[in-house]
């Protein structure tokens, strides 16, 4: 019988092993896709500015550009606090 709660606590000790080792990997990942495509963000808003400044971009796209930023630095703003 005590080989029984043995092999249960060992059962038990490696599936807890398995989901903490499987969520971290999904963590890892996660963080490391999101660092990414920041990256990625951060590159297109500069060019998507320079194309502005070389005035290649018009106007009404620009103004559509601003409010679009400004309703997602709102919406940041709010995520952070929730956190």
């Amino acid at each position: 019988m005590a080989e029984l709660g043995a092999a249960a606590i060992g059962a038990g000790a490696t599936i807890g092993a398995a989901l903490y080792t499987a969520a971290s990997g999904f963590i890892a990942r996660h963080e490391n896709t999101h660092s990414l495509q920041v990256t990625e963000m951060r590159r297109h808003i500069a060019d998507f500015e320079a194309t502005y400044a070389r005035g290649e971009v018009a106007e009404d796209d620009w103004r559509a550009y601003l409010a679009f930023r400004n309703q997602r630095v709102q919406v940041v703003v709010v995520y952070r606090i929730l956190l």
